[in-house]
């Protein structure tokens, strides 16, 4: 299926025609954002007497804004996940996301498991694949890991990515995950029930990430670790079994929240070349190493994709946002919230 940015992206999220909001939030193969744009869901606005129109259609595109920064907030947490723990920047956890929508859709619309056991097999292959990439990419590479690691993380997307492709193909998948086609009334505008699930999902694992990486022994033995490795060792820390379970954590996470975004965008090889740009957006905007900083940045870049692809068109968005981290890092290396001991930049 061929999705053209010129027909979907304005007259699908913004047009307002007879009474209905048609929603399918950006995606735009050209500009790197085409993980949302084959999500299409039409949603027939209800009457309220007590809204204005424009007020009806401000807060759907809202909605529509936050549920695409969750999706690109949720790729950074899984970032800073190995970053924070390891001092390693994992380019192909994207393609884990990715993997995980094509588990989803193997699962869920070919085979019709039950959404549980469609989400428990998706945790064992991200752990799995997690594991695997740190003993063949990352480990070999010994004290080296840090910079050498962005080479070879890069060498695991392109296996994955190519794996997917021999497997399943070109064609985008549909993910039938339950709720997908569902919408309500919130707060004056309609937002979709997997966008709302999104949303609240980013919210709440920014806010677990942030309390495990202080209050847990492996939040703080690996902010340690990444402070000063030869410390850490000689304080008794096993770095290497922490950077092992962050990379199969952020593993479990990515391949967990892939049937998600693909319910949304459909199930593409391309996927993970899409989020690995802005997820890397949102993490610097939001600043290296801080789980809320990625949250808020990646709604932040929600918000500003659907602004100025509403009034200045979709090609317009990533010259934006780009300038926009620019600007922030410019001002402020380490991004809003970021570790000065973490920054890659």
């Amino acid at each position: 299926m061929d999705w053209s940015v010129a027909q979907l992206v304005p007259a699908s999220i913004f047009d307002v025609v007879d009474r209905t909001v048609t929603i399918r939030p950006a995606l735009d193969l050209y500009n790197d954002c085409d993980h949302r744009l084959a999500c299409s869901a039409t949603v027939a606005r209800k009457d309220h007497p007590d809204a204005a129109p424009e007020q009806q259609t401000a807060m759907t595109l809202l909605w529509a804004a936050m549920s695409v920064g969750a999706t690109y907030g949720l790729v950074a947490l899984a970032f800073n996940v190995v970053l924070s723990n390891s001092g390693v920047f994992n380019f192909a956890l994207p393609q884990f996301v990715m993997l995980g929508s094509f588990l989803g859709y193997q699962l869920l619309s070919v085979a019709e498991v039950p959404v549980l056991l469609a989400i428990a097999v998706c945790a064992v292959a991200g752990a799995l694949l997690g594991l695997v990439e740190e003993y063949v990419a990352i480990r070999p590479l010994g004290a080296a890991s840090g910079h050498a690691a962005l080479i070879t993380t890069v060498g695991a997307a392109v296996v994955l990515q190519g794996a997917a492709m021999v497997i399943w193909g070109t064609t985008p998948r549909s993910v039938s995950f339950p709720g997908s086609t569902k919408a309500v009334d919130l707060l004056g505008g309609r937002v979709g029930v997997l966008d709302l699930v999104l949303i609240g999902l980013c919210i709440g694992m920014a806010l677990a990430f942030h309390w495990a990486s202080r209050r847990t022994r492996l939040g703080l033995y690996g902010r340690v670790a990444t402070s000063d490795e030869e410390a850490a060792r000689l304080r008794g820390v096993n770095v290497r079994l922490v950077r092992t379970v962050s990379l199969m954590v952020a593993g479990t996470f990515g391949c967990l929240i892939g049937p998600l975004v693909g319910s949304q965008s459909n199930a593409n090889v391309d996927m993970g070349n899409t989020l690995v740009v802005l997820a890397f957006v949102a993490l610097a905007l939001g600043g290296f190493g801080s789980y809320i900083g990625s949250m808020l940045a990646g709604f932040v870049i929600g918000g500003v994709q659907i602004s100025v692809t509403r009034y200045w068109g979709s090609e317009a968005a990533l010259p934006v946002l780009y300038a926009l981290l620019l600007v922030l890092l410019l001002v402020k290396p380490t991004g809003l919230f970021g570790d000065k001991r973490l920054r890659m930049i």
